[in-house]
């Protein structure tokens, strides 16, 4: 069996959602199906550790894709060229994109619908592109993942068309994530936050992440507390974020505020698991994978009552509402002044990352596949 990967997403040293969905399923399907002929489709140069296994063959194929215009000339022209070319058994795109009209079928893993509620989420053009194009894909595509109950019951109730057509295959955390010891952690937190804890935030920096109430949260905190911990935001700028930048500058207690860009691969589990709490107060979430490396890390958890994060954090971490930084504020407040709720959420949280696997979604993902080529 010959089956194609997108797997344009796989960035060294810059892994996104995506990235890391791909790395931690394919690593492992190539492996565990030594039998299937894989072929990685790449956008730009690629890396060679991503390159999992003997049976995996590299193409290349360009333009490299992220602008509207590009994107259309990458998926509706050189990757269904190729693949029509080619006589796989089956494509796979897990970047919520694909070339319409193969002659194969094909697997597209749609992680969320964000482009659809709030038009400060992407630039006009990406979000005009997704919103012309995803009902299109989602019609071509022969099977669909997504990666939680929320993010399947979105897609099929904006197009009842899915229905019976969708999978779901959860997202997890690597296994490098893990208590530290003390000595790793005040090593880390002398490195970044003056060796003292610190609130944590990782992810891009783009308005749905809801960086400006988090900042604005964290200023009430520090009114209300004489608690003096950091907050650290991991990530990078990829949209404007006006909000943000003002609020950044105005804030009182902004020389405690550290903004340290896009964590390395090799660093981002000694960052949470270093951290007093991590604070995920997102507006829109398929999933949230910094929710369950926190909590295998043993790191307490506030995050969001709203789209996918409750149904990720159980009942192992703070909720709060996103769109009121008082609710932020209070729930860091909560946690700093009471070491019984610390510890009980370390605890819960520990126990809920054992409900995500990738060992589990590796498997769940090659039953899809089954299905997927069953169908055609």
């Amino acid at each position: 069996m010959r089956i194609a990967v997108n797997t344009r997403f796989l960035l060294y040293q810059r892994l996104s959602g995506f990235g890391v969905f791909i790395e931690e399923i394919f690593s492992r399907l190539v492996k565990e199906h030594p039998e299937v002929e894989f072929t990685f489709i790449f956008d730009r140069p690629y890396h060679s550790s991503f390159i999992y296994n003997t049976n995996v063959t590299p193409k290349v194929l360009y333009p490299p894709a992220r602008h509207p215009i590009l994107k259309y000339i990458y998926y509706q022209i050189s990757l269904k060229r190729y693949i029509n070319n080619n006589k796989f058994d089956l494509f796979i795109s897990p970047d919520s994109e694909l070339p319409l009209h193969l002659k194969c079928p094909s697997l597209l893993v749609l992680h969320d619908l964000n482009f659809m509620y709030d038009h400060k989420y992407l630039p006009l053009s990406d979000r005009r592109y997704m919103l012309y194009f995803t009902p299109k894909f989602l019609k071509h595509a022969t099977r669909i993942i997504t990666v939680s109950e929320f993010s399947k019951h979105d897609i099929e109730h904006n197009f009842p068309f899915t229905n019976n057509k969708v999978g779901i295959v959860y997202n997890a955390a690597s296994e490098k994530f893990k208590p530290l010891s003390e000595q790793k952690i005040q090593k880390f937190r002398e490195k970044y936050s003056k060796g003292k804890p610190y609130f944590l935030f990782v992810g891009v920096i783009t308005p749905r992440k809801n960086l400006a109430n988090l900042l604005k949260a964290y200023s009430i905190f520090r009114e209300m507390s004489d608690i003096d911990y950091p907050l650290i935001i991991g990530g990078n700028k990829i949209h404007k974020y006006k909000e943000f930048e003002k609020e950044l500058k105005n804030n009182k207690y902004s020389s405690d505020i550290f903004l340290i860009g896009k964590v390395l691969d090799e660093e981002i589990a000694s960052l949470i698991g270093s951290a007093y709490s991590l604070v995920f107060p997102s507006k829109f979430e398929g999933f949230g994978i910094p929710i369950i490396e926190a909590m295998k890390s043993g790191i307490p958890v506030i995050t969001s009552n709203v789209s996918s994060m409750p149904e990720v954090a159980g009942d192992a971490a703070l909720l709060v509402d996103p769109y009121n930084p008082r609710s932020i504020a209070d729930a860091m407040l909560l946690l700093t002044k009471s070491n019984d709720l610390y510890v009980d959420l370390k605890n819960k949280g520990l126990e809920r990352a054992k409900s995500f696997s990738w060992d589990i979604s590796a498997k769940k993902m090659w039953e899809e596949i089954e299905k997927t080529i069953g169908i055609s």
